[in-house]
């Protein structure tokens, strides 16, 4: 297949196109390298170029939504204009692919599922399931298996071979429980397996080889890196349908990035110093298509939880005590329509862990701290941390989603 589509217009070769979009993130490093949590803690708002701030803030919420666009004004200074240009000129042209056809999950199946975990799980499983079909393919090995909902569906409505590979032996025990016999589930941590393990596993479950999909939902980190190294491997794995996530989990040292010996090329060998935890987050966030549609009150709440967690990180670096979540989510979306509510909620959901013998703070003057920082920094923000994150996010998270 002709690999030309994957760049943009003007680049005849990948090597040039990374040399480009590499000097790009390293030139504009100063926007993303940082957690956006630590906003105010390395003073970010003060390194933004105040005409390129007075610019920004200018615009209206159409204009805002069109920054992803390419949207420049005339009035701009040269130098925010120069990188508008080339965020376009580096953007990676979007493939259109067809709608799939995704039946419901069965009730018994949805039990503990998320609606988007359901959405996930049946989109996939249609893509794997058509892939499969066109090749002639009846075998499917899932990789970071879980409780099994992606197998459990594959063999139900396709009658597929499934097996499940998981490193947690309580989650294949589960996933045991809840799916037919016939699916089958080994416990294999492929972060740290070779590919004779895995053959191991597959010859174990279904006897000779066989032509075979490897898949896996959300295949986290370096589990992506070793499930594309496992299908380079195994001979008679035949297609590769991999939803990857969580780029920032990723062991750079022991995954030998880059993958890619187009950008190794072009890298002269060695990893960029921008690539590092922030910088592959990017490419672990939501494109800008959401961002388009949002509404002037879209785009000040958002502003407004951003800016609320930056004040909560300030008063904790400068108490010298480390945040700790207590639940997945820090704040419940319930609670994020105002400073007040987003501050008593997270409070409540996150720990303060003390360095050393020191005590942890008490709530109530936490509290207190966290809203005399809000009221120092609101003023000055404005909308500005939002504006910002997201502009950066539209460029540079397809050059983050490319170099991984």
């Amino acid at each position: 297949m002709n690999s030309a589509w994957k760049l943009p217009p003007g680049y005849s070769s990948h090597e040039v196109y990374f040399a480009d979009a590499s000097r790009f993130l390293e030139e504009y490093r100063w926007i993303y390298d940082f957690p956006v949590t630590e906003l105010l803690v390395r003073g970010v708002l003060g390194q933004i170029p105040p005409d390129w701030a007075v610019a920004i803030l200018s615009l209206n919420n159409q204009n805002l939504n069109d920054l992803p666009r390419g949207f420049v004004q005339e009035d701009w200074p040269p130098t925010l204009v120069e990188f508008s240009r080339r965020c376009q000129a580096l953007k990676i042209p979007a493939e259109q692919v067809t709608e799939l056809s995704c039946p419901l999950l069965p009730k018994k199946m949805c039990r503990g599922l998320t609606p988007k975990k359901q959405h996930e799980v049946a989109c996939l499983a249609a893509l794997v399931a058509g892939e499969c079909n066109r090749q002639g393919v009846t075998h499917v090995l899932d990789v970071g298996a879980g409780m099994g909902y992606l197998g459990g569906l594959l063999h139900q409505q396709s009658q597929f071979h499934v097996l499940g590979l998981e490193r947690d032996a309580a989650l294949v025990e589960a996933a045991r429980r809840r799916t037919s016999p016939a699916v089958q589930f080994a416990v294999c941590d492929i972060l740290c397996s070779t590919s004779n393990s895995v053959e191991a596993a597959m010859q174990s479950a279904w006897g000779a080889p066989h032509q075979t999909c490897v898949t896996g939902l959300h295949a986290c980190g370096d589990l992506s890196v070793d499930t594309l190294r496992l299908f380079v491997r195994i001979p008679h794995l035949h297609l590769l349908v991999l939803v990857p996530c969580c780029y920032h989990r990723m062991r750079l040292q022991s995954c030998g990035f880059p993958l890619s010996k187009s950008l190794h090329r072009a890298l002269n060998g060695s990893s960029p110093a921008f690539l590092d935890g922030p910088f592959l987050r990017l490419a672990s966030q939501e494109t800008s298509a959401r961002w388009q549609q949002w509404t002037e009150d879209e785009h000040k709440h958002h502003s407004l939880q951003v800016m609320a967690r930056a004040v909560l990180q300030l008063y904790a670096y400068r108490e010298g005590v480390v945040l700790r979540k207590m639940h997945r989510r820090a704040v419940r979306k319930t609670q994020r329509s105002s400073f007040e509510n987003y501050i008593d909620d997270a409070l409540q959901r996150f720990e303060f862990v003390a360095a050393g013998d020191s005590c942890s703070p008490c709530i109530a003057d936490a509290r207190r701290q966290v809203t005399e920082l809000w009221h120092k920094h609101r003023a000055s923000c404005r909308n500005r941390s939002s504006l910002w994150r997201r502009q950066e996010s539209s460029c540079s998270a397809k050059m983050a989603s490319c170099a991984t």
